[in-house]
């Protein structure tokens, strides 16, 4: 069924003509997309498949900790303001501590960045956004949930938009890098969201990254935004729709593919993917470096052989 995709909320949602190529499969091994497991799937459709189909659970690292701390504690700040109140900046710091201490048992942390020093550089920057930054945003609402569904299917987009103001959606995003305008340019989250306020009737200019860099020396802040015209926004639309009818086909034929070779993602190492020696497209759980790995049949039974 070709059919735009709509906000499930909305009672009347603005009329679109459908935009060419959105026939999606009524059904997914999943309940639902995100513009993080999208992302995931355009690299590596086999790390997807292990992470979403098979429920093989990946170790959480300790910077994904810091920034669910550091997005716990904005969260209530925001929320305060948006409710006439105001959250000191000690009880803004002490949910954050809480929120990283409770995490923190059950984190991996690097050798490069031990507990200390991401708790210590995770208070940096929540002291320097709050007196930076956040007192230039005018939230209109936090962590808000939008679900977004083809006609005729049975699974939809999620999203949590950070803070929203009037015109703009801001993501608050903590690393050891900033964000690059190349990287907001092409942010699938960006478009994802700026769609969705956009088929909500209340259509943002802007998506804003508030993009904290952490390090030994503390906090630097960038706000790095970027816009999406109404082309832009139909084909990340259609983008969805291809992404969701591949997914049905690897489901349907057992085929997944590997990443890309070159791609830095395809790795071992603590900057690469968890899977790599088990996966085929990897090392394939190879007992040594040089040992010839056995790839699993897939598709036709001849195997490769040099051309006559």
């Amino acid at each position: 069924m070709t059919t735009a995709i709509k906000p499930i909320t909305a009672n009347e949602p603005p009329h679109r003509e459908p935009a060419d190529s959105l026939a999606v499969p009524a059904h997914l091994p999943v309940s639902s997309l995100s513009h993080s497991s999208l992302s995931l799937f355009w690299r590596c459709p086999e790390r997807w498949r292990r992470r979403y189909v098979e429920r093989v659970r990946e170790p959480s690292g300790g910077p994904a900790l810091l920034g669910r701390a550091l997005g716990a504690a904005l969260t209530a700040h925001f929320a305060a303001r948006i409710a006439g109140q105001a959250l000191s900046l000690r009880d803004t710091d002490d949910l954050y501590l809480a929120e990283f201490d409770d995490g923190a048992p059950t984190a991996l942390f690097k050798e490069r960045d031990p507990v200390t020093d991401l708790r210590r550089q995770g208070r940096q920057a929540l002291v320097a956004y709050l007196n930076r930054v956040a007192p230039s945003v005018r939230p209109t609402a936090v962590e808000r949930r939008v679900e977004l569904r083809f006609g005729g299917a049975e699974w939809s987009v999620l999203g949590y938009l950070d803070v929203e103001e009037a015109d703009s959606v801001v993501d608050i995003k903590l690393r050891g890098r900033h964000v690059s305008q190349a990287e907001a340019d092409h942010s699938a989250q960006a478009s994802l969201y700026l769609l969705a306020r956009a088929l909500e009737g209340r259509a943002a200019r802007r998506f804003a990254f508030h993009s904290l860099r952490r390090g030994k020396r503390g906090a630097d802040i960038a706000v790095v935004s970027t816009e999406r015209s109404s082309a832009q926004l139909a084909a990340f639309e259609r983008r969805v729709a291809q992404t969701a009818r591949e997914i049905a086909g690897c489901q349907e034929s057992g085929d997944w593919p590997y990443a890309a070779p070159e791609g830095w993602w395809c790795a071992g190492g603590p900057m690469g993917c968890p899977h790599f020696r088990t996966c085929p497209g990897g090392t394939g759980g190879a007992k040594d470096p040089g040992e010839v790995v056995a790839m699993p049949e897939r598709g036709r039974r001849q195997s490769l052989s040099r051309a006559a």
